[in-house]
């Protein structure tokens, strides 16, 4: 005799299974063969839509556990990878020496959240393994085995571990040499897959914090050859959600020639791009190295049709700057500039053009800055740098009269 909540109609049933637990799905699926068949697809789009990777060969073997299955590889839609630094590897490596977990409390080494016990020893070797003989086939081949299962996969983002303090550590060399090589390895992975990407992004972020988490990717790592842009084109032709994070300061003993079209080379494979957050370095370490970059973006920008741009911790030219916002006039919906520095011209004439925006329902300005590197401020405001945000639909103004409010008046709202 059937249960009762075997009988629910599968609509029914699978508003109720979207609420339990991982135990108690377990239950039910061994309660009946009816159940176990009812609970199929919610509890594969529950646990399996998004998969989590360390790139480590546990990870890796259970990627290709999950493409193997029949219907939990069709579920997967998603692939983070998250990335450890050295130091996280130095103290797996103790952890797996000592072979106590958790380690004894007279040895300083933190937990690792996300790594069971009996993963530990094959996970401490990840970074020998990518810094010796076995780079790259220690990360590609079981990786494009799995992407290639995962037909329905649409999202891959990069991002890093956050510290005990839920802050993002600074990388040393050691890190970005172990981010380059494994990030170039993903790549040369999906250019051997067959999936179409809708969403790339090199951080964990949000709508509201885009670049949280991010992995500041130095800019080499987006110095590829041509043979691979080539075989990554056809994996990027339906991107429309591109997020990058990178170091434009990253110091190598020679900077390659054509170093500052890397990034506009990578936005040019994604023909369908309408959302575009870029950060080209960070708070404490943005550089005139940005400025090569944005020249090189503004000059491809007419190719472009964004609807959504962030761009943060950047330099940038007022020229450069208006040609992509120009480029983008009959398409831009939202514009976040955070910790952009204009090196020549004036912010006047970039927030004046911005009524040229035909399309623009959202516009925020946050910690700018003007030639000298002292920050956009209102002469009535007691705060140390403009931080102000404009909508459509906000005190039944066009965005073309707030902007002329702005730049005469200064009788915004002004967010806390």
């Amino acid at each position: 005799m059937s249960s009762p909540i075997a009988n629910l109609p599968v609509e029914l049933f699978d508003l109720l299974a979207a609420h339990l637990d991982l135990l108690s799905f377990s239950n039910l699926r061994l309660c009946s063969r009816r159940l176990h068949l009812l609970s199929l697809t919610p509890f594969a789009n529950q646990y399996f839509s998004r998969l989590t990777t360390s790139l480590g060969s546990a990870s890796l073997d259970r990627l290709v556990q999950v493409a193997q299955h029949h219907h939990f590889s069709k579920a997967v839609a998603g692939l983070h990878v998250r990335f450890l630094y050295h130091a996280d590897y130095c103290h797996l490596e103790t952890i797996a020496r000592l072979g106590i977990y958790p380690p004894p409390k007279r040895f300083a080494v933190p937990s690792m959240p996300g790594i069971t016990s009996r993963n530990i020893p094959t996970e401490s070797t990840l970074y020998k393994d990518v810094s010796g003989h076995m780079y790259p086939k220690c990360i590609v081949d079981r990786l494009a085995r799995a992407l290639h299962s995962f037909r329905n996969i649409q999202t891959v983002k990069f991002y890093t571990r956050l510290n005990h303090n839920g802050d993002d550590q600074v990388p040393c060399d050691r890190d970005n040499i172990f981010r380059i090589r494994c990030f170039q390895a993903v790549i040369a992975a999906i250019t051997q897959s067959k999936i179409e990407l809708r969403q790339l992004s090199v951080s964990k972020g949000s709508r509201t914090r885009p670049l949280h988490r991010s992995l500041r990717l130095p800019y080499t790592a987006l110095h590829l050859p041509r043979e691979t842009l080539q075989a990554l084109q056809p994996r990027l032709s339906k991107l429309t959600s591109l997020t990058l994070s990178i170091d434009a300061l990253h110091r190598t003993p020679c900077r390659p020639l054509g170093w500052e079209q890397t990034l506009s080379n990578v936005i040019a494979l994604a023909p369908s791009l309408t959302e575009l957050v870029l950060s080209l370095g960070h708070h404490d370490s943005i550089t005139q190295h940005s400025l090569g970059m944005m020249h090189s973006l503004a000059l491809f920008g007419q190719a472009l049709s964004l609807k959504y741009l962030v761009l943060s911790d950047c330099n940038v030219h007022e020229e450069d700057l208006t040609m992509l916002l120009t480029a983008q006039a009959a398409s831009l919906r939202q514009l976040e500039l955070s910790d952009v520095r204009i090196c020549s011209g004036s912010w006047n004439s970039v927030i004046t053009g911005c009524k040229t925006l035909e399309t623009l329902e959202r516009l925020q300005m946050a910690m700018l800055k003007g030639p000298n590197g002292q920050y956009l401020t209102l002469s009535h405001r007691r705060a140390s740098f403009l931080k102000v945000t404009l909508g459509a639909h906000k005190e039944n103004k066009t965005m073309s009269e707030q902007i002329n409010d702005l730049l005469t008046f200064g009788t915004l709202h002004w967010d806390p």
